[in-house]
């Protein structure tokens, strides 16, 4: 085994690996695929493949409020404006944000019944 950079000629088997898991894997030929690298086996076939896709996170600062209501509120006009479309255009279906222990249970529920967030998979981190 050794690992190389993915070829185009190596997708349709990574194609049939993402189908068999029934995982949703991203385009390899999308622009937001930074890099990608196979294990390949003797015949040089891939076997297992790493890619790196660019993701959008996002960041909130949020000064005090006198009420919740207005905070809310103002986190609706943010969701909602000209960003959201920018985003799109430069091709990102999703934007992501990581949230700190401390305050992911009450502020991510809060991002669920309020803002319609879906929460998703955990994140693990490499430090690179």
């Amino acid at each position: 085994m050794r690992a190389r950079q993915a070829q185009i000629r190596d997708y349709p088997k990574l194609l049939e690996i993402a189908k068999k898991s029934g995982f949703p894997y991203p385009d390899l030929e999308s622009p937001l695929i930074e890099d990608c690298w196979v294990v390949v086996n003797e015949k040089d076939v891939p076997i297992m493949a790493v890619a790196a896709e660019r993701i959008v996170q996002l960041y909130l600062w949020c000064d005090e409020f006198e009420h919740p209501g207005a905070k809310l509120a103002a986190m609706r006009i943010l969701q909602n404006s000209s960003m959201r479309g920018e985003l799109k255009r430069r091709g990102y279906v999703d934007a992501c944000v990581f949230l700190p222990p401390e305050i992911a249970k009450s502020f991510g529920s809060r991002l669920e019944r309020s803002l319609k967030w879906l929460k998703e998979w955990p994140c693990w981190a490499l430090r690179l």
